[in-house]
């Protein structure tokens, strides 16, 4: 297989070296900085070849693409991508705005191509064993859920200029709401579509960004449960947690724990499960479904149609809080 990696920052170079790991060797590296592309060199291994302009490497037969430029310019890579035949692994979000998607999508369909996103905590054990608990109704009717995603901006790449990364800039598509959008996606997956929204979205902390840094929002789902989802980028403790409240029981579960812990009303006492997987497996196991669904293996768990439900729920978000009123997320296109 040919794979063409657009993009090779952080997550970029995470997944050429774990495409390599897969044992893809005919993998291509694109970015404008040449001081990225040689980082690629060093780290991953100098057989990656390297260039600076996607559209010359299209010319040659492509299996896939991963498209991991800022946020904004994701449907504009992904669309040139699946114009030359490749199917797509686009970082999430999918876009910072619902124009171009439904085209892109059907565009996909058209060649039979697959359209996946990154939303790789669907891959993580400890979460497929909270889905397990309620799929199996382990604490009854689920009446509310609460989730917090918050870390401190400036931490998560020590080695460079926050102010300077995609992640600080508004127009970029960077900000809590979107880049933290995981936390929609795992209340999504787990409990349902959305029935009504209402968000408060903006910057209020002294992080030198003009993107958003945090995100509060209360949501109805159709399921009936009630949820709350927190996302910021300047919580100093980093905290990923999320809490489920059932008529039988609870469920907690601590990301940098990596612990799921259920409790059960008629034991009265907590259940603690320790699990020892790797951050990095999330993101093999994604590659890993993707490659597999090029090759004609079942469809990825999070398809463009999916996402575009998670960025429908964002977007909803916004417009919520900028007009201080509950909303309706928009109805995803069909398949």
């Amino acid at each position: 297989m040919r794979i063409i990696v657009v993009g090779c920052g952080s997550i970029g170079k995470r997944h050429l070296g774990n495409l390599k790991a897969l044992g893809v060797e005919n993998l291509v590296a694109v970015d404008t900085r040449k001081d990225r592309l040689q980082e690629v060199t060093e780290r991953i291994g100098s057989e990656i070849l390297c260039s600076d302009k996607l559209s010359e490497q299209l010319k040659s037969k492509c299996d896939g693409v991963v498209v991991c430029v800022p946020t904004s310019i994701h449907l504009d890579v992904a669309k040139e991508a699946i114009k030359s035949g490749a199917s797509v692994l686009i970082e999430k979000p999918l876009s910072n705005t619902s124009e171009g998607v439904p085209e892109l999508l059907s565009l996909a369909k058209e060649s039979s191509l697959v359209v996946a996103v990154g939303y790789t905590y669907r891959f993580w054990p400890a979460l497929q064993k909270i889905k397990y608990f309620l799929e199996n109704d382990q604490i009854g009717q689920i009446y509310s859920a609460n989730i917090i995603f918050s870390e401190y901006l400036p931490d998560w790449h020590p080695w460079e200029d926050y102010r300077s990364w995609f992640m600080a800039k508004k127009e970029l598509g960077g900000g809590a709401l979107l880049d933290e959008s995981h936390a929609i996606d795992i209340m999504r997956w787990l409990f349902g579509e959305a029935r009504t929204i209402y968000g408060v979205n903006g910057t209020f902390s002294k992080l030198e960004i003009d993107s958003d840094d945090l995100a509060e929002i209360i949501v109805r789902f159709h399921s009936g449960v009630i949820g709350s989802i927190h996302m910021d980028i300047y919580g100093r403790h980093h905290r990923k947690e999320l809490s489920i409240q059932g008529e039988l029981g609870n469920i907690y579960w601590d990301f940098y724990k990596n612990t799921v812990a259920l409790y059960q009303a008629n034991l009265e006492k907590w259940e603690v499960i320790q699990f020892e997987d790797d951050r990095n497996d999330m993101f093999l196991n994604e590659v890993r479904h993707w490659l597999n669904a090029i090759q004609g293996g079942p469809k990825v768990p999070v398809d463009g149609y999916d996402a575009l439900k998670t960025l429908s729920f964002a977007l909803a978000a916004i417009e919520s809080s900028m007009n201080d009123k509950v909303v309706e997320p928009f109805g995803a296109i069909d398949k």
